[in-house]
């Protein structure tokens, strides 16, 4: 189950990740199962291409959103209440999904890889 308790992962599964699903109808696509992608366990690089984000019933609060991190580097995530950081931080574990757009680790797209991947 990954780095989350048992209590998180159950939380997870039926929490807001459901409800932004991709495709809008919220059934849970976290986990592409034997199919899936393994991370790999060191450094790897994350961009975030076209990215457009909008919670449930609500307006769209990240629209073509397309920062990259490069491999190795350290990054500070700042900015105002309500500026995206959480956000930022949920779509890169696939606690929810973007919208729009595609998150890719490593030179995979993260709904490419194994769910306990994106939680460690």
């Amino acid at each position: 189950m990954g780095a989350l308790p048992r209590a998180a992962w159950a939380s997870r599964q039926s929490g807001p990740k459901r409800a932004a699903s991709r495709d809008g109808k919220g059934q849970d696509d976290a986990d592409p199962g034997a199919a899936g992608v393994v991370l790999p366990h060191w450094p790897i690089d994350v961009r975030f291409e076209q990215i457009s984000f909008a919670y449930p019933g609500g307006p769209v609060v990240l629209h073509d959103v397309d920062p990259s991190i490069s491999l190795g580097s350290r990054v500070a995530v700042i900015g105002e209440t309500g500026s995206g950081k959480t956000t930022f931080a949920k779509l890169l574990t696939r606690l929810m999904d973007p919208t729009a757009g595609s998150v890719v680790l490593a030179g995979a797209e993260i709904t490419d890889a194994l769910a306990d991947e994106c939680e460690s």
